[in-house]
């Protein structure tokens, strides 16, 4: 359970989203759950953290070293236009994202109350100029992956 919301956090804060937090992989992009139910991804999506794995030099999302995860992050909410020209967040496409992708509904009303209470919180500091290593992302990364945990846990009975 825990592994399978981990997986969607990646999307949504890697989305937001840690976060990320995924459990897709290069060679496994088909397998994208949420408490056992299929996430709704178009290729394209998922195409989204092929790449960014590849820029990174990833071959799994379950191997991203601690050193390139804010970035690779980072490289995922770029290429899915979710953050402003300012580089913050743009809430709009995330709460878009996240009703449009996630799976079951149950999880979607939890999961988009504490992704907002980490835009509030972080959410204008998510890419700033002259950070290379995306030290700027890891407060709100840190909070989306703790909102999935605790979603996680919350739907833990349902498996």
């Amino acid at each position: 359970m825990y592994s399978i919301l981990k997986s969607v956090a990646v999307q949504i804060l890697f989305l937001v989203a840690v976060a990320i937090l995924c459990c897709q992989n290069i060679r496994a992009q088909d397998e994208v759950q949420c408490l056992g139910q299929d996430l709704n991804m178009t290729q394209e999506q998922k195409n989204v953290i092929t790449d960014c794995l590849k820029e990174a030099k990833i071959l799994s999302i379950w191997k991203v070293p601690m050193e390139k995860i804010a970035c690779f992050g980072i490289c995922i909410l770029e290429k899915k236009n979710l953050l402003n020209d300012d580089g913050g967040l743009n809430h709009d496409k995330i709460y878009t994202y996240i009703m449009n992708v996630m799976k079951p509904d149950s999880v979607k009303k939890p999961i988009v109350d504490g992704v907002e209470k980490c835009m509030k919180d972080h959410g204008t500091k998510v890419r700033q100029p002259n950070d290379p290593n995306c030290i700027t992302f890891t407060e709100v990364g840190q909070c989306v992956h703790e909102i999935f945990l605790a979603v996680s846990m919350l739907y833990l009975d349902e498996l």
